[in-house]
């Protein structure tokens, strides 16, 4: 027969969960107290001493909360160490606010987490993510998370959603980053309507989408082209498709005197014989 004590309104079986209870509180202070303690004077014995505390120190699946909200973080090392726990535990919440705090290297630390950004963005609206949580963040996080993230995990036609609504709330500048990674359809209106300058590596992404929506980029800074041409590009593109390559040069008329190894080099000028025997 179990024993019963009255405790914060409600009966308790003595028996049982006050032992669950007492299990708890204990593995949470062993942990807590080792967390705070961590030995080490160097930074590398401290991480190598928390990796083993992580690894070795058995938290049961309904006592990782009450650990969580009982660590207290007063140093950098410590809030490294914190924000790994809860990556550990895959504790999307209070990774996503500390993100929105924008501490740069902790945000730094939070992007190597694909989980994370897969769980906390991958089923939220578009509507949701650029007026409710995007202005709660800093501008750098903004740009890295929009860049470097997003574009990533969501298919076009939730890009395309999410370039439209920054671009009304924020202006094209800001949505520039995911380009790219939208539609063909929305990448080609863009660039018709605008002589906005791309990275190399978006205009290798638009280019592998779409080598002809290339031209409309160029198009729209012809008047410029040289200046504006992208040399890395221009060599990208002559190493892997030197028919296109000697098309946009004849159509745009800039110097095609780029720094090339000798395959690409032989490559061409067999493409470029092979285009003038065409033409007589």
């Amino acid at each position: 027969m179990h024993k019963y004590f009255y405790h914060s309104n409600h009966w308790i079986d003595s028996g049982i969960n006050c032992r669950t209870e007492f299990t708890m509180a204990a593995t949470t202070s062993s942990f807590v107290s080792d967390f705070h303690n961590l030995e080490g004077v160097m930074i590398g014995e401290r991480i190598r001493n928390f990796q083993n505390l992580l690894r070795n120190k058995t938290i049961l699946e309904d006592e990782v909360q009450s650990v969580i909200d009982n660590l207290q973080p007063k140093t950098y090392m410590e809030n490294i160490f914190y924000i790994e726990i809860l990556s550990h535990y895959k504790k999307t919440e209070p990774l996503l606010e500390i993100l929105k705090c924008g501490h740069e290297a902790f945000v730094k630390r939070i992007m190597k987490y694909d989980w994370f950004f897969q769980e906390a963005f991958q089923n939220v609206s578009a509507e949701h993510l650029v007026n409710d949580v995007l202005p709660k963040m800093s501008y750098s996080v903004k740009i890295k998370l929009l860049n470097n993230k997003l574009s990533k995990i969501l298919h076009e036609d939730k890009v395309d959603q999410v370039f439209d609504l920054v671009v009304k709330r924020y202006g094209l500048h800001i949505a520039l980053p995911i380009l790219s990674q939208c539609s063909i359809k929305r990448i080609e209106d863009i660039l018709r309507n605008s002589t906005t300058k791309l990275s190399t590596n978006q205009l290798k992404i638009i280019y592998k989408k779409s080598p002809e929506v290339i031209k409309v980029y160029f198009d729209q800074h012809k008047q410029n082209i040289d200046k504006t041409i992208d040399r890395k590009l221009m060599t990208y593109i002559a190493q892997n498709n030197p028919t296109f390559f000697w098309e946009l040069v004849e159509r745009y008329e800039f110097n095609a005197d780029l720094k090339m190894g000798r395959r690409t080099t032989k490559h061409l000028v067999s493409s470029k014989k092979e285009r003038n025997s065409s033409y007589s």
